[in-house]
């Protein structure tokens, strides 16, 4: 397997890789696991897509994770954050991070999509959730278990709307 030290860097790694043969036409890209010259990738991202650092199009990127590295490869990296499962607090405290590692990075704060699985017994109240979701989340991801689509359109009708 992979070294558990390396998995981070090999996620940079890929991430700079799926950019560079996204946002250019023949790719190249010489790192310490990836190396290849003269590679065409598609489809590409449409020219009308904010664009990446190349200043063509790209395909969003969102980093998942709550520790403070994923919060920093978000920023780094990605287009946005995907924190699952943080406290509203945690949630809040995470954002103010986030927002901060882009602006250290000196690159716009993208997207935030937080998710909460309802199969947990430490998830925030839906009325709470959606009273007191933090400034700065641009969509919430709800997950559950349902053996049926009943079961599913059940869970989905106990909730709240703002």
């Amino acid at each position: 397997g992979i070294p558990f030290a390396e998995r981070g860097a090999r996620t940079d790694e890929a991430m700079r890789v799926l950019r560079n043969l996204w946002e250019t036409e023949e790719s190249s890209f010489a790192g310490r696991w990836t190396r290849y010259s003269h590679m065409a990738s598609v489809p590409k991202a449409s020219p009308n897509r904010p664009a990446g650092s190349s200043g063509q199009g790209t395909i969003p990127l969102l980093v998942g994770g709550n520790s403070a590295a994923a919060i920093r490869r978000a920023a780094r990296l990605g287009d946005g954050w995907h924190p699952l499962n943080l406290s509203l607090r945690a949630l809040e405290e995470g954002i103010a991070a986030y927002q901060a590692e882009c602006a250290a990075a000196g690159r716009p704060v993208g997207r935030v999509i937080a998710g909460f699985s309802y199969d947990r017994p430490d998830a925030p109240e839906p009325r709470r959730l959606v009273a007191e979701l933090p400034t700065g989340v641009n969509e919430v991801m709800l997950s559950w278990e349902a053996a049926t689509v009943e079961e599913q359109v059940g869970h989905w009708r106990g909730w709240p709307t703002r």
